[in-house]
């Protein structure tokens, strides 16, 4: 049977993870209220984001996990009655201790806690983890939004760092011969459709379903050109063709269920992997051994644009629930517990639960399971600051832009071409202009918005001087 073209389009809902009122709150409505984006898109629905000082206290990270869905409900029920929260006002480390005669949930390593006990216990230590924590609870409450909305379903759900590119991309502008659907014409939208169209086409073709899907997504400059030079043209769908300028773009990729030992001597080789749960336990530092600017680890980094299927979704907090150590981990030499951050939570576990009636070598590539756009429709905002990995937005901004110039099929992107705010806009110009000079071996000088801030109170100074 013939896979039949898709129907007219309507708008696209997405919901968006941050905090109301915000800054960012109110750049991403000015995103969206741009003609084009208003053009394909509704108003976005929010869901609030978890400040991580609000899970300090105990029964607030109980609380917050609750609404997250991973607490279990006979725990939930005995924890939150009256009579106990009564109680714990006078008596703070009596919170638990109503478990008692609550039946301790089966779980994977036969633990013999209760979930709450066991997560209290991992959590409680934790110093700037905390923010990690906070990041993955604010995704899975959002995800429980996103699935189990009465009202349209939702396409994409996003963090509050992204831009996106809205207008006919300037490499196309001169071959367009009518310009007067310029206006009405939005360049995230069309990603946006050509994915869903494509997976949709794999799902139809192949008799299986893919549960998780990214619509933007990000990894170090090595790995993107591992991934762009390799493991793309191998494993996409439709099939990759020879064309070099169309290397990069149209359709979709499984998601590398595996970490990438790169081959420094010769990185055009085929990557050597090693699956990722494997090498998570043999390093007990892991923000040092992947970082922005490096080859191998994870290829494939962020969870800023995405959707999640209910089955997707519901394996997933049904994993959670049975493992306390699939969010809170700490390897045999490690002092302290870490987190594991929502982007490799959100694959991995899906992979493993779901990707098991998958062949193996299908499984190792993810097909069926989790695709990945080869042509993001959502970028990360130049240069604002990460609240859990401030020290490589740099990085984070070289990787966008080499991924800017090389995925597309039908044209590079340029930071010209994205939305941004006024102050990202500088930012760009004045590394634009500093690469120019040869500033920093010609890659230019990226500017914090503190530093532009202060650059431009200089400027001033010395304008009022003359």
């Amino acid at each position: 049977m013939p896979f039949s073209p898709p129907p007219p389009r309507r708008k696209l809902r997405v919901l968006v993870i941050t905090t109301p009122n915000s800054n960012r709150h109110t750049q991403i409505l000015q995103l969206f209220a741009t003609p084009p984006m208003q053009h394909h898109f509704e108003t976005p629905t929010i869901s609030p984001a978890i400040p991580s000082r609000s899970i300090r206290s105990q029964y607030n990270l109980l609380r917050t996990a609750h609404k997250a869905g991973i607490i279990p409900q006979e725990e939930w029920n005995a924890i939150s009655t009256p009579e106990n929260l009564k109680l714990v006002k006078s008596d703070p480390e009596s919170l638990l201790k109503c478990l008692k005669d609550v039946p301790i949930t089966p779980r994977y390593n036969n633990a013999n806690v209760h979930y709450c006990v066991e997560l209290w216990r991992k959590a409680k230590g934790l110093n700037r983890g905390r923010a990690v924590l906070a990041c993955v609870l604010a995704h899975l409450i959002a995800m429980k939004t996103f699935v189990e909305s009465d009202d349209d379903k939702f396409d994409v759900l996003l963090e509050d760092n992204v831009r996106a590119p809205i207008s006919i991309p300037a490499s196309l502008l001169s071959n367009q011969e009518d310009g007067g659907k310029e206006e009405l014409y939005c360049e995230c939208a069309e990603r946006i459709w050509n994915t869903i169209q494509t997976s949709e086409q794999w799902e139809h073709e192949s008799g299986r379903q893919c549960h998780l899907r990214y619509y933007g997504w990000l990894g170090s400059i090595p790995n993107l050109e591992w991934l762009l030079h390799h493991y793309i043209p191998q494993t996409s769908f439709p099939a990759n063709n020879n064309n070099e300028q169309n290397k990069g773009g149209g359709g979709v990729f499984p998601f590398p269920s595996f970490v990438v030992q790169i081959n420094n001597d010769n990185e055009d080789a085929t990557a050597k992997t090693q699956p990722e749960e494997e090498k998570e336990d043999t390093n007990n530092d892991d923000d040092k051994k992947h970082n922005a600017n490096t080859a191998g680890g994870t290829p494939i980094w962020g969870a800023y644009a995405y959707s999640i299927s209910s089955t997707g979704y519901q394996s997933l907090i049904q994993s959670l629930q049975h493992d306390v150590g699939a969010i809170l981990w700490k390897g045999k030499r490690m002092r302290c517990y870490l987190v594991k951050p929502i982007d490799k939570i959100l694959p991995r576990r899906i992979l493993s639960t779901l990707g098991d009636e998958l062949e193996e070598e299908e499984q190792k590539k993810g097909m069926g399971v989790v695709h990945v756009t080869r042509e993001p429709a959502f970028f990360r905002a130049p240069m604002l600051s990460s609240k859990i990995h401030p020290q490589w937005d740099e990085g984070f901004c070289r990787s966008t832009e080499y991924q800017l110039d090389h995925y597309g099929s039908c044209g590079r992107l340029d930071w010209d071409d994205l939305w941004l705010t006024t102050e990202e806009a500088e930012i760009v110009a004045y590394k634009k202009k500093s690469s120019c000079k040869g500033e920093n071996g010609n890659d230019g000088i990226w500017l914090t918005l503190a530093q532009l801030a202060d650059l431009k109170l200089k400027e001033g100074g010395k304008d009022g001087d003359a």
